[in-house]
């Protein structure tokens, strides 16, 4: 998802139907780890999606619907500035491991710079 002019997310690209409409549910319902992470800067996980966490109830139980038992968002920052989020999703229960934490941090950051490269081209 990335961030439009007036700062507002906007679902760019998915890897299924499914998680498309997963992520048009989080945006309906202006809830979600996606947009607590673009809000906050920081990663949002949530590793069972089962577990009700009473920020973003809705967005879990639509996300369960569809098969999808865990996410990972992680901001795309540039600076003070947060672009978007990048937002991974399990059909399996339990936290990212570290190595794919640490290869979804280096592709929110490659998609942040190329972003940037890209909207500074002439």
């Amino acid at each position: 998802m990335l961030a439009a002019p007036d700062g507002r997310l906007r679902l760019q690209a998915s890897s299924s139907e499914q998680v498309r409409l997963v992520e048009l549910c989080e945006l309906d319902g202006a809830a979600g780890p996606c947009l607590t992470a673009y809000r906050s800067g920081e990663t949002m996980a949530q590793d069972d999606l089962t577990v009700a966490d009473p920020r973003w109830t809705a967005f879990a139980t639509r996300a369960r619907q569809d098969g999808l038992r865990s996410v990972h968002a992680i901001p795309m920052r540039l600076r003070e500035h947060t672009i978007g989020v990048l937002n991974l999703f399990a059909v399996g229960v339990g936290p990212l491991p570290h190595a794919d934490q640490e290869l979804g941090r280096a592709l929110a950051d490659m998609a942040t710079i190329s972003l940037r490269n890209s909207s500074s081209a002439p």
